[in-house]
């Protein structure tokens, strides 16, 4: 018989809420996102604020020093931040997925 592992603990939420913030350049969604992030993170919450297209706004309203693409950075106790090039991971996707020549293709 198949005995589920007994190591193995669910979590006491696994359905962790996930926040969005889009809009219109310049409508402060930065700021909006790193508020959140940081109350979040008040709240006893581990936290990660994620931008796309290389873009580090949060850090600098956070007063945080910059980061590497694709790093995970703390930013403060429970509040971490990365920022994702989409394109770099689209390509790397595409790269590990597609049989080599189809990816050069795709791109």
């Amino acid at each position: 018989t198949n005995q589920p592992d007994r190591d193995l603990q669910m979590p006491q939420n696994p359905f962790q809420p996930l926040v969005f913030v889009t809009g219109k350049g310049g409508t402060g969604k930065s700021t909006v996102a790193a508020a959140l992030g940081l109350a979040s993170a008040q709240a006893g919450r581990r936290t990660l604020v994620a931008e796309t297209h290389n873009h580090t706004d949060v850090l600098a309203i956070l007063g945080a020093r910059l980061g590497k693409v694709h790093e995970e950075k703390q930013v403060r106790d429970g509040l971490h931040h990365v920022s994702i090039d989409s394109d770099a991971v689209l390509s790397e996707y595409l790269s590990d997925q597609l049989p080599g020549p189809m990816a050069a293709v795709v791109r």
